[in-house]
């Protein structure tokens, strides 16, 4: 994040009126340096530029759908305006993932969970809807299986990811599947040798 926050503010050094550079900016001072006032104004800015602009109106949606969420933290508000994105765009997988992540803040598991399949089969090379899948499976559902599931699918996607490997391992070790388990893990710390469940941590 910190690498992300330092591109993004050379971005707009550059362009002052970078409307993604400034909602992107915008969500990792909230979402990961603990600046959430800062990051709501700027994605306000965002969202008044997106309106001044000939802006596409997939992208004007999307940050509107962003704002509401953030800014007006207006869960219910922030999944209607993603539900429109997912009506009129529906091959773009944020809406979906997105939609997923609103309704899990909203404790509606089983909703998130499809909402994450979705996400899924639009986008079946990327990997954030099945780590969120599983993250909805494991941890709110508590349906290890499903979460199981969705771990090997997160591995076969991406085999040379660490954390793809770890999940798998702590969902095989947590139903005392223990010598698979161990191969998972081992795997995950062959591919980064600080993971945190490596001994020379």
């Amino acid at each position: 994040p910190t690498r992300r926050y330092s591109d993004l503010e050379l971005a707009l050094e550059k362009d002052p009126d970078f409307v993604e550079a400034r909602a992107s900016l915008g969500l990792v001072l909230i979402q990961f340096l603990g600046q959430p006032e800062k990051g709501r104004e700027m994605i306000g800015q965002a969202l008044k530029l997106a309106e001044g602009q000939d802006y596409p109106p997939r992208d004007l949606l999307r940050l509107k759908a962003l704002h509401k969420q953030f800014v007006d933290r207006d869960l219910a508000g922030a999944l209607e305006e993603n539900r429109t994105i997912r009506e009129v765009y529906p091959d773009q997988m944020p809406a979906w993932n997105n939609s997923g992540r609103i309704l899990m803040a909203l404790r509606r598991f089983d909703e998130a969970a499809a909402m994450f399949e979705k996400a899924a089969e639009v986008a079946p090379r990327n990997s954030i809807p099945l780590q969120n899948l599983w993250f909805c499976h494991g941890i709110y559902r508590r349906d290890i299986r499903a979460a199981e599931d969705a771990a090997r699918r997160f591995a076969a996607m991406a085999p040379d990811l660490s954390q793809a490997h770890s999940l798998l391992g702590f969902t095989l070790a947590v139903q005392e599947k223990f010598p698979e388990a161990e191969k998972a893990l081992v795997r995950a710390i062959e591919i980064d040798p600080h993971h945190s469940y490596s001994s020379e941590e």
